[in-house]
């Protein structure tokens, strides 16, 4: 790119830097506004029992703040007050919210500290519990009906699903303490999720009042996701062009679980087609390899073909069972 070609690109972008520019200030101003009137508001309303400890523009919106406070006396308890937004509640109502969260998170940690599976994160906005025990072959099904009953006393009716994610304990006694923040905050630090996230964690799902797990996976970072299933992909396409030496594999399809009664194997399913399709036109997967691994994503037995797995409607309908053998 010549030199004037660069002037007339930067004139071109020019305008948009200063109205970003301009737009980060005035959000950053707007801010500083908000959290003073959120200052004045808790010392009027609940004077000496609010301490603000930080505040952010809500993105995308540059008119609205959430100011964050701590609650003297409650160390689980963090009021979140939105300032400038038309769904903002008054302060009130945020310290409300904050007790009753600060309520159901001391029961979350009481529950499971008190069945040897002390919280060690939790991502309060999805209700998933990250806990730290020891997993293996031996005891994997004892510990998760363990983990079941937790959830039922903690959830106590709630009708939703419940994830846990479990960690091993060598892994969650690397967290940093961080013992100056209120408990919601330490639990959902940045610095805690980089030490957790350096390695992938078995997550089980409890349906409602079921203390049985309905699926167990295990979830990793995006690097180590695509790692995963690169490895995966690659020992698929080997095995299946000695059957079709045109095999193309485009995908891992749905989520990968674990064989019942182990933690170190996975069980998943990927599409394939029997050749690349003319120029022009997409390749469909018609058919499907269902493939158990290890944690590692090494094949640990043989595939199995599951031919014709698309209806007329384009419709892909897998096996249900854990192995990936076929529904009798």
């Amino acid at each position: 790119m010549n030199r004037s070609r660069r002037a007339v690109d930067l004139a071109a972008s020019a305008p948009g830097l200063i109205i970003g520019a301009l737009g980060a200030g005035l959000s950053a101003t707007a801010t500083r506004k908000h959290r003073r009137q959120a200052e004045r508001a808790a010392e009027a309303e609940f004077p000496g029992q609010l301490r603000v400890l930080g505040s952010r523009t809500l993105f995308p919106q540059n008119t609205g703040s959430e100011i964050t406070f701590a609650l003297a006396g409650d160390p689980e308890a963090v009021v979140r007050l939105r300032v400038g937004t038309r769904d903002g509640a008054g302060l009130a109502e945020a310290v409300a919210a904050a007790r009753a969260r600060a309520d159901d998170l001391r029961r979350l940690l009481a529950v499971f500290t008190g069945h040897g599976c002390p919280v060690v994160a939790y991502q309060s906005a999805h209700r998933r519990p990250w806990v730290a025990t020891g997993l293996a072959n031996e005891n994997s099904a004892e510990r998760l009906r363990e983990i079941g009953e937790c959830v039922r006393a903690w959830t106590a009716g709630a009708p939703t699903t419940t994830q846990v994610a479990i960690v091993r304990p060598e892994l969650a006694r690397r967290v940093p303490d961080e013992a100056d923040l209120p408990v919601p905050l330490r639990l959902d630090s940045r610095r805690r999720w980089a030490v957790l996230l350096a390695e992938p964690a078995h997550v089980a799902s409890y349906p409602p009042g079921v203390a049985e797990p309905s699926v167990v996976y295990l979830t990793r970072s995006f690097q180590q996701r695509h790692a995963f299933e690169a490895r995966v992909s690659e020992q698929a396409a080997r095995w299946l062009r000695r059957r079709y030496p045109e095999a193309v594999v485009l995908h891992s399809h749905g989520l990968w679980s674990l064989v019942p009664g182990r933690v170190d194997r996975s069980a998943g399913h990927l599409l394939f087609a029997e050749r690349q399709a003319p120029r022009g036109t997409v390749t469909r997967p018609e058919h499907a390899l269902t493939v158990t691994v290890d944690n590692n994503g090494t094949f640990t037995g043989t595939p199995v073909v599951h031919r014709d797995v698309r209806d007329e409607r384009g419709s892909i309908t897998l096996p249900t069972d854990p192995q990936g053998r076929s529904p009798k």
